[in-house]
């Protein structure tokens, strides 16, 4: 199994050490709340016991410190309406560390990130993180790991950018320094090409030599879009999986079968060191 260089994915967030938040320097202390934006879309402000800790969790995930929270929240949450805090969370830290106008940069009002026709909607943090979650164990990640790279990746990424980190090998995540580059945002899904093959035919990975566990996916690679190439110890051939089972240790998952989860397709099998795959 290719085992993940967490430094190396953690570039995924693309978050210097000592990245400044925000500035809140140009944003009005008072905003209206009524009804605003295009066609008069009620726009509230969000009550600070909500907005606090969205306000943290997203300013700690692009580095600021304890000190630069204290700084920025409890003034941006005494004015900041509900569509204002979603686009500053759908923002990239790079582009939060940009702002200098939170009203101009995140207009009251304004239509929520992603809701317009054609565009890449901001995946939810609740189906978000369980899915990072997969993909980072998957490639070899501690519980440790995973609780540095998923909060802040799920802080901003959309459903095309998330399509294509999972679509990724191991190998190919750990060379990614700049998430937009590599997943931009609004691309095709992976996979949308013909010619794939489909779940429980046989593949080979073919950047594989020898005996090894592991799994591929993506454009480059045989199998169809949400399906990955799982082979055991025979030079990358194998048989296309669909989803991971179960996302802890191998030995956990064996003596815990509660730790399995249902599979919308095949049955939940473990596949040598590679792992728990749904497989037909």
């Amino acid at each position: 199994m290719r085992i993940l260089n967490a430094q190396k994915f953690m570039a995924l967030l693309a978050v210097p050490s000592a990245v400044v938040f925000f500035s809140i320097g140009g944003c009005s202390t008072t905003i209206n709340n009524g009804p605003g934006g295009p066609g008069g879309t009620a726009d509230p402000t969000v009550a600070r016991a909500e907005c606090e800790p969205r306000c943290t969790s997203k300013a700690t995930s692009c580095g600021a410190s304890p000190a630069q929270v204290e700084q920025i929240c409890p003034s941006l949450c005494g004015s900041a309406t509900e569509r204002q805090l979603d686009c500053l969370e759908a923002k990239t830290c790079s582009e939060l560390a940009n702002i200098r106008d939170v009203g101009a940069a995140c207009p009251k009002g304004a239509p929520p990130p992603g809701s317009g026709p054609g565009e890449d909607p901001v995946v939810g943090k609740q189906e978000c993180e369980p899915r990072c979650a997969s993909k980072a164990t998957g490639c070899g990640a501690s519980p440790a790991q995973v609780e540095q790279i998923c909060p802040g990746l799920c802080s901003s990424a959309t459903e095309s950018q998330l399509d294509c980190l999972e679509a990724k090998t191991c190998s190919e995540l750990a060379r990614i320094r700049d998430l937009s580059a590599a997943c931009p945002k609004g691309a095709p899904p992976p996979g949308s090409g013909g010619g794939k093959k489909q779940f429980g035919e046989a593949c080979v990975c073919p950047d594989v030599s020898g005996a090894a566990d592991g799994t591929c996916a993506g454009t480059d690679y045989p199998c169809s879009s949400g399906l990955s190439c799982v082979y055991t110890g025979t030079s990358g051939s194998g048989q296309c999986m669909a989803e991971r089972c179960c996302t802890k240790s191998i030995g956990e998952c064996e003596q815990d079968p509660s730790l399995l989860t249902s599979c919308s397709q095949g049955r939940c099998t473990e596949v040598g060191l590679a792992g728990f795959f749904c497989k037909k």
